[in-house]
């Protein structure tokens, strides 16, 4: 069990104000007794990480896709700026 009076104490040591302090520790102290009474499962922790690899490969397909569409962008700006060079070369030169 966790003793909100001195939690809250050390947090108004930290310049918080004491409604603040009050309201941080006993937030602290409520989810340290959800913690107790519901108690992550094995499965609970398999089906987060799963969640997380999941989202790890979208991003990865993300970041694959945007890199590509910019250096496709890239080229044909690249390839855009020379032919107007030897449009401009032929012109000028």
């Amino acid at each position: 069990m966790i003793d909100t009076l001195e939690f809250a104490k050390s947090f108004q040591q930290a310049g918080f104000d004491q409604p603040k302090a009050e309201a941080l520790a006993g937030a602290f102290a409520r989810t340290r007794q959800t913690d107790r009474e519901e108690p992550a499962t094995k499965a609970d922790l398999a089906l987060s990480v799963a969640h997380l690899e999941a989202k790890l490969v979208e991003y990865k397909l993300d970041t694959e896709r945007m890199i590509r569409t910019y250096v496709i962008g890239s080229n044909i700006g690249l390839l855009v700026a020379l032919v107007a060079l030897q449009h401009f070369a032929k012109v000028f030169g």
